[in-house]
């Protein structure tokens, strides 16, 4: 089955994606990022909006949700919520994937993370202005996937820790 994406989820998934949010069996992982991230961005929550489900954040970020479904069936397998940070970047503040969809899951093969990533990428590339798709990960690095329409750079380092995907 392949996967479908939209930003639209109705509110029929509101358990499912709570749980996929909230009540990962992963998130221990990546405890501090997360932490780090409610700290700066505030803390999510499910909010419910003409019918449909959006992640809203405890603060004044806006943000948006990207949620990844499997192709001619209901399951919601995955979610990344981002927000424009910066005039030419998009960041990723939280991404969950359901655990069968993870590396170690039994259905790793559908690659839900990378297909999420690399979805935001064409959407990012969409957007005027937006070069770049930033994700935090573990001790406070960050790397940086440039997404100009023709142009994927291969991994470089920006001296600040930061690199392309």
């Amino acid at each position: 089955m392949a996967l479908q994406f939209t930003s639209v989820l109705h509110r029929s998934h509101c358990g499912e994606l709570e749980e996929l949010m909230f009540q990962h069996p992963q998130q221990g992982r990546f405890r501090e990022t997360i932490l780090d991230c409610i700290e700066q961005f505030g803390v999510p929550r499910v909010v419910e909006q003409n019918g449909g489900l959006r992640i809203a954040l405890a603060g004044h970020t806006e943000v948006q949700t990207l949620y990844a479904v499997m192709d001619g069936s209901p399951e919601l397998v995955g979610a990344v919520v981002y927000t424009r940070n910066t005039a030419d970047e998009l960041a990723v503040l939280h991404i969950a994937v359901k655990n069968i969809y993870t590396a170690k899951g039994p259905r790793a093969d559908q690659m839900v993370t990378f297909a999420l990533l690399e979805e935001l990428c064409r959407v990012a590339r969409h957007i005027k202005g937006v070069h770049g798709v930033r994700l935090a990960y573990a001790r406070g690095q960050s790397i940086l996937k440039t997404v100009h329409p023709l142009t994927f750079h291969p991994a470089t380092t920006d001296g600040q820790g930061s690199s392309a995907l």
